[in-house]
């Protein structure tokens, strides 16, 4: 390995291991009930002529990219944001709502609003 591969090797981790950090912060801000955003910031339907996208650009976890994808996923398939601020479809992001594993009764009702 030559000099500079080495150096570059070494940025790398110093990178990666300033990221793992910065995640460990927002994981903790976010179990404190202090790291709220709205779900706008975090990923968005895009819907243009018959040009259809999710994009996602803000994430902690695994877990909260799956909730951003639902969401976004629900406002494809038509739904809107609701008044229920532990479903997967209000807009902003909770202490109550962050690490959602389950579609609530709320967002199952707004489904099925749009199918009848």
């Amino acid at each position: 390995m030559t000099q500079r591969q080495e150096a570059l090797l070494a940025e790398q981790e110093k990178f990666e291991a300033s990221q793992e950090a910065i995640k460990r912060e927002e994981r903790k801000l976010a179990s404190l009930g202090a790291y709220d955003f709205k779900f706008e910031k975090a990923g968005e339907y895009v819907q243009r002529g018959k040009s259809r996208s999710i994009n996602i650009y803000i994430y902690v976890d695994k877990q909260q990219l799956l909730n951003v994808l639902a969401h976004e996923f629900g406002h494809a398939l038509g739904i809107k944001h609701t008044d229920k601020e532990g479903s997967i479809m209000y807009s902003y992001q909770t202490d109550q709502n962050f690490h959602l594993d389950h579609v609530t009764s709320v967002d199952v009702a707004a489904l099925q609003a749009l199918c009848n």
